[in-house]
């Protein structure tokens, strides 16, 4: 699945392996643009496998969840260079990002042990990032973020990994 940026029109595509790509081109020609996680010390480098979610902050930077927690992109020259805003100490895979149309970021990630925040949000493109799952139960995963912008409530898809049950929740306050 490709995502469109809505400042600059280019499609990017996050994948299992081997990072992120970009299409100018309306997706005839990609290039990649983070490097591969094996171009980097395993233990203080880019953990960037299993790229499932991604969105873009109010100025058209990449954020991408994966492995190593979240990923924001800095565009220097022709290419991009990557900082680890939210750090994944394990190996959960970071599932699901999402933007409100304040701005507001979104983000979860598989069952995490170390971890048991089910929602973060960050008010700041992606700067910073807190807990946002009052009332939600610990532990548990989250897959995708919907926002709502007629009834200003944000959607989210949450896992029990376990059993892999599933359910919908929504904000009880505008998210907008």
């Amino acid at each position: 699945m490709s995502t469109p940026s809505a400042v600059t029109q280019d499609l990017w595509l996050g994948t299992e392996q081997h990072g992120i790509f970009r299409s100018t081109d309306n997706e005839f020609t990609w290039t990649r643009q983070s490097p591969p996680a094996t171009s980097f010390d395993p233990a203080h480098g880019i953990r960037d496998e299993n790229i499932y979610g991604m969105t873009f902050d109010r100025n058209g930077n990449v954020l991408f969840g994966s492995q190593g927690g979240i990923w924001k992109s800095s565009k220097t020259g022709s290419g991009y260079t990557w900082t680890n805003v939210l750090t994944n100490h394990n190996t959960a895979d970071g599932k699901g990002l999402g933007r409100d149309a304040n701005g507001n970021l979104y983000y979860g990630h598989n069952y995490d042990p170390n971890d048991p925040t089910v929602v973060y949000r960050s008010t700041d493109d992606g700067n910073t990032w807190s807990a946002f799952d009052s009332g939600l139960p610990p532990s548990l995963e989250t897959h995708r973020f919907v926002v709502n912008t007629t009834r200003s409530q944000a959607y989210a898809v949450i896992e029990d990994g376990s059993s892999n049950n599933g359910w919908p929740y929504c904000t009880t306050n505008p998210v907008q």
